[in-house]
């Protein structure tokens, strides 16, 4: 069992580069990673997936808070 290859975090780049994290099992991409901007404060964050995450920490709890 070989695991996961995560990309070491770059610095900001206004979210141009985008890179993959392989499982190594299975030999496939489960994600991409990368800078990103949150959509309610604009403000730049490194994002795990950039596909799924889309708010900052501190937008997220405060979202988390109302629900």
């Amino acid at each position: 069992m070989l695991g996961m290859a995560y990309p070491d975090p770059w610095e900001y780049d206004r979210g141009v580069r985008r890179e993959p994290v392989r499982d190594l099992d299975l030999h496939r991409v489960v994600r991409m990673v990368g800078w990103h901007h949150c959509l309610k404060c604009r403000k730049p964050f490194w994002s795990g997936d950039v596909v799924r995450l889309r708010l900052c920490e501190p937008c997220k709890e405060d979202e988390d808070r109302f629900t």
